[in-house]
């Protein structure tokens, strides 16, 4: 996989997602999308364009035209799971990229994602060697549909773009997973035995 190494041309490659984003533009064919599509495969296009590390890619996927509707939550709330495999920029300290990770400007973004449940960060306590992940981040939806329509929103551009102040964007990468559970005790242990 290519990996774009400068910092710089990775923030102007973001500046441009988020100028085609507000726009609506449809890297492919140039053509706004099409807002009764299907949501499918959007989750597998989004992380394979993500993945790619290719700015019109991404920008591609994004709509200004993107709908943000509140829904009933069915019993399990968590029926769609993204996972993101992050890394610091070169020019900053692993502590000074989590800080940024989990200050104010960045959490405010995150929580305005549509149909986000659930978001957890992970934070790496200790890197094992030079080139360790600093963290995982995991963004929990009700549906896979409506990660699709979070993914394809705006608000998530804005969190995205709002990333580059601390990650690189070239080395981090994001994948859909099915959570299986194999064993879970938080429910039946006590805050103080934790």
């Amino acid at each position: 996989m290519t990996t774009l190494r400068n910092s710089l041309r990775m923030a102007a490659c973001w500046m441009i997602v988020a100028v085609a984003a507000s726009a609506g533009v449809r890297a492919d064919d140039g053509q706004d999308q099409d807002s009764g599509g299907t949501h499918g495969d959007l989750a597998q296009e989004w992380v394979d364009a993500w993945n790619s590390h290719d700015a019109n890619a991404v920008a591609a996927l994004f709509t200004s035209d993107a709908l943000s509707t509140s829904t009933e939550m069915s019993k399990s709330c968590t029926g769609a799971k993204l996972i993101f495999v992050l890394y610091c920029r070169a020019d900053i300290t692993h502590e000074e990229c989590i800080e940024r990770w989990n200050d104010r400007q960045h959490t405010r973004l995150v929580k305005r994602i549509p149909h986000l449940v659930k978001h957890v960060r992970n934070a790496t306590v200790q890197l094992p060697f030079a080139g360790a992940t600093d963290g995982i981040g995991e963004l929990w939806f009700p549906s896979a549909a409506q990660m699709d329509a979070a993914l394809n929103s705006l608000e998530f551009n804005a969190a995205v773009l709002d990333a580059q102040r601390f990650l690189d964007l070239g080395k981090t990468y994001a994948i859909v997973v099915n959570e299986i559970a194999v064993i879970d005790r938080t429910r039946t242990c006590s805050k103080h035995e934790r």
